[in-house]
């Protein structure tokens, strides 16, 4: 059984991001890993985060996406979102959660600030540094 590394996941994302690949499986045995480029449709519905950090404008801030995968701004169907706009999250808090190789990632503020616009949707698939929230 061959086992991948966090490097070889990311070239291996970059490789995808660079070529005009939308779709990547990898399988080995019980190990499955699945890549796909999000699409420039619009999205049905909006909110949350993953991996927060980048700066965009002088005062404003963007939350992004650690990893790929599905982004969902709560923990739960009947819960509340994490975040709205309006709300001031503070670093270390948690915004939204990721679904990856069906394990779920909490996302936490890397920064700290008030939620201006939420730039995702619920249940949509985010890539790798996808901006997820626009912060003051």
């Amino acid at each position: 059984m061959i086992v991948l590394d966090l490097a070889e996941i990311k070239a291996l994302m970059d490789h995808m991001a660079a070529s005009n690949l939308t779709d990547f499986v990898y399988q080995d045995g019980q190990t499955t890993l699945k890549l796909a480029k999000k699409s420039n449709l619009p999205a049905a519905t909006s909110s949350v985060d993953v991996r927060p950090v980048a700066a965009t404008t002088q005062s404003k801030k963007v939350l992004k996406a650690p990893l790929v995968g599905v982004f969902y701004t709560s923990a739960a169907p009947d819960k509340p979102p994490f975040v709205k706009v309006g709300d001031v999250v503070t670093v270390g808090q948690t915004v939204g959660v990721i679904e990856a190789m069906k394990m779920m990632h909490e996302v936490k503020a890397e920064q700290a600030g008030k939620v201006t616009q939420v730039l995702i949707g619920n249940e949509q698939r985010v890539g790798f540094d996808d901006p997820l929230f626009e912060l003051d």
